[in-house]
């Protein structure tokens, strides 16, 4: 099976919030649910996806494209925004907010902060995340940044298998306690993979 790996365009916005829902592991239901009247938590980050100028948009989001159909993507930014910012304060309730405040004050300077990444089901398996991370390299390395960076479930077996693989290693745990709409224990790792010939950095 052959695929391609470009730019996320506007119109693909509603599959990138299925997709990034899909991968949350709840958080996006955790942040979503019941804020907009009549929306679901995939329609209001589909929203946000094609809100251009911000970090979570479809301008930050690179895609993997079968037959035209997207069957992956990778949603990443500078980790300097990465972090509660007033917007968000003006429009998550604040209690949601204070139960995700060690996630969001989680990051390692000077990297390419990788928010999402996600593959179809039916595509799983077949090196597509491992190509989706190549390309984000070459995408901090052109940025002049010095890592990739993410966050991961510690009970997210597969993710962890993915990540470890492609060169991330576990800068410090990061704590989500238990909420009914997060299905995950133990909280999560803050990882990074230094980009070749670059020693790790400090995290905050």
């Amino acid at each position: 099976m052959e695929w391609t790996i470009e730019p996320a365009q506007k119109k693909d916005c509603p599959h990138l919030a299925r997709l990034a829902e899909l991968a949350s592991g709840g958080m996006s239901d955790f942040l979503f649910l019941d804020l907009v009247p009549g929306k679901s938590p995939a329609e209001v980050m589909a929203i946000s996806y094609a809100t251009e100028g911000q970090p979570h948009s479809y301008e930050n989001t690179i895609v993997a494209r079968h037959n035209r159909k997207v069957i992956a993507m990778a949603l990443c930014y500078d980790s300097k925004h990465h972090g509660i910012n007033q917007e968000m304060k003006d429009f998550f309730p604040s209690d949601r907010l204070l139960h995700l405040t060690d996630f969001y004050e989680a990051r390692v300077e000077d990297s390419l902060y990788l928010s999402t990444l996600a593959v179809e089901p039916e595509y799983q398996g077949r090196s597509i995340g491992q190509n989706l991370i190549k390309s984000l390299k070459s995408k901090a390395q052109d940025k002049k940044l010095k890592s990739l960076a993410l966050i991961v479930f510690k009970d997210n077996d597969k993710a962890l298998r993915l990540y470890q693989k492609t060169g991330f290693e576990i800068v410090r745990s990061v704590r989500i306690d238990p909420h009914r709409l997060i299905p995950h224990k133990g909280g999560a790792y803050l990882m990074q993979c230094p980009l070749t010939g670059l020693a790790p950095f400090e995290s905050k």
